[in-house]
């Protein structure tokens, strides 16, 4: 019995342990029609909102294609497929495609708990068809370079095969103990498909036994504990001047956003130069710089195959107190306004600036304007270089 306090005195609940148990099973049977009935209810939901047509890149590679919907104009369809065609760089077909991001960039490190002793799983025996579907997987990580094979182990796993839908096999690794050992990170968690380096001297915490051998992961698992987090922080570096702006990141897809149709083409490019180069830091990027009496442009290069390809282009309007710059504070101002809107390329590349000026002379003299002064001190973080 329970009594609690109401407006003329006070009330009591009588328990019954027969009548409970009569409520909770007739709840169940009620909670069960309407799992079926939300099940029948989604079924219906998740239909397509318009057909999808296919895209294919390269007609000797039919496995090379993507999906577009159809709602759009067919010239909207057109120039989106004539757009994706000229950046198949930027796509992944296979585990050799994927990009590697520099170490400078990023690398994942384990912070695996003092207190916690390494742990050797013993080794499992599988069936000879998971066995061969193993020893298929551990050839095709060799030959990606995910993993090494390695002999002296503190740390090592076992793994395990689940059966796809389509029939065949995926292998994983066990590694929940030392998911246990390390803390969890608190970072939000997106991932994308990108590959992380390990840490040199935490590789082979991520070591696994099969009939072919021992082997460790030279690039992140994607089940380590901290492995959302750790993609998280890639994305926030990649993305922060499109966050917000024309991209979002969900938990495991990124979304290009446009307020206007004819924006949309821009925006894609944008987030694809930034996949394309941020996969190469340390790339030299040479930069063109041009001044009218009204307006700037910026034009951002970098060079392939003995030929210069685009990556960024950029233009301002000058305001009142601007158009009446000298010509070498107008370059100068160009530069410092590239720099700020390219941020990601100028930490992660070289830039040569080229031009007939001698805009390195003019920001480094002890006489340049207190502009010009503030400018060079801006600039200074990035590795810029000057070319006549």
């Amino acid at each position: 019995m329970i009594k609690f306090p109401i407006d003329y005195g006070v009330g009591e609940l009588w328990g019954n342990h027969e009548v409970a148990r009569e409520c909770y099973i007739a709840m169940l049977e009620i909670y069960n029609h309407q799992q079926t009935i939300c099940v029948e209810e989604q079924r219906a939901i998740v239909e397509p909102v318009e057909e999808l047509e296919e895209v294919t890149f390269d007609e000797s590679r039919p496995e090379w294609t993507t999906r577009m919907g159809t709602l759009s104009s067919q010239m909207v369809r057109q120039v989106l497929t004539t757009f994706l065609l000229g950046n198949q760089d930027v796509f992944a077909w296979s585990h050799e495609d994927m990009p590697w991001i520099d170490p400078t960039i990023i690398v994942h490190r384990l912070n695996v708990s003092p207190s916690s002793p390494p742990i050797r799983q013993k080794k499992r025996v599988f069936a000879q068809e998971r066995d061969r579907a193993i020893a298929e997987e551990v050839q095709k990580l060799l030959d990606a370079d995910f993993i090494r094979e390695v002999y002296y182990l503190d740390w090592l796993a076992n793994v395990v095969m689940v059966k796809k839908t389509n029939g065949k096999w995926r292998m994983c690794v066990n590694i929940m103990d030392l998911n246990k050992a390390c803390p969890k990170d608190s970072y939000p968690l997106p991932q994308i498909d990108t590959l992380i380096k390990m840490e040199e001297a935490d590789q082979e915490k991520n070591s696994f036994v099969t009939s072919q051998g021992l082997f460790c992961y030279k690039v992140m698992p994607f089940r380590l504990k901290s492995a959302g987090a750790m993609y998280q922080r890639l994305m926030n570096k990649m993305f922060a001047h499109q966050i917000g702006r024309n991209v979002q990141v969900y938990v495991d897809d990124m979304l290009v956003k446009s307020v206007r149709e004819d924006n949309h083409l821009s925006d894609l490019q944008e987030t694809f130069d930034t996949l394309r180069i941020l996969s190469r830091p340390g790339e030299e990027l040479y930069l063109y710089l041009a001044v009218s009496q009204t307006a700037v442009s910026t034009t951002l290069v970098r060079e392939e195959d003995g030929s210069q390809r685009p990556v960024y282009f950029t233009s301002q309007t000058f305001r009142a107190a601007e158009e009446r710059y000298p010509q070498m504070e107008k370059l100068a101002f160009a530069l410092v306004t590239v720099a700020r809107k390219l941020k990601p390329y100028f930490q992660a590349h070289t830039i040569i600036v080229l031009m007939n000026k001698p805009l390195r002379k003019a920001m480094s003299s002890l006489e340049a304007a207190g502009w010009m002064a503030l400018w060079a001190v801006e600039l200074s973080e990035f590795d810029i270089q000057y070319r006549l």
